[in-house]
């Protein structure tokens, strides 16, 4: 809550700030004149550019990261696990299956998610 207030009460004088009281305490608020005119950018010293070796980023995979290609599409990845998943997708493979509906899964973690929500599960009880 109060992370909440005080982000409401730096909204709150934003929306303020934008308004001059025109005649005293009693008087209206009316719209606070603003410049269009962008201040000047500060000068800088020119930066060389970096040599291009070191442009591409460090994130940026090289192809012996990921060693086990797909053979119907050729994406590639780096464990061979993560690979077998997804060829399954291509091949309709299925081979866990709801041990209370019988229903087919290509990875096991989506067959024990739906094990644990599994209406034939509920209905047993």
């Amino acid at each position: 809550m109060v992370v909440f207030l005080h982000l409401q009460r730096a909204a709150y004088g934003a929306v303020l700030s934008e308004f001059v009281r025109v005649g005293g305490l009693g008087g209206s608020m009316e719209p606070r004149r603003v410049s269009t005119v962008a201040p000047a950018p500060p000068s800088c010293p020119p930066v060389a550019p970096a040599p291009v070796a070191d442009r591409q980023p460090p994130y940026m995979p090289s192809p012996e990261w990921r060693p086990y290609s797909c053979r119907f599409c050729l994406k590639k990845f780096k464990r061979k696990d993560h690979l077998t998943d997804h060829e399954r997708l291509h091949t309709g493979e299925r081979p866990y299956h709801c041990q209370h509906c019988g229903r087919g899964f290509a990875q096991r973690s989506n067959c024990r998610n739906h094990a644990v929500r599994c209406p034939a599960a509920a209905s047993m009880l």
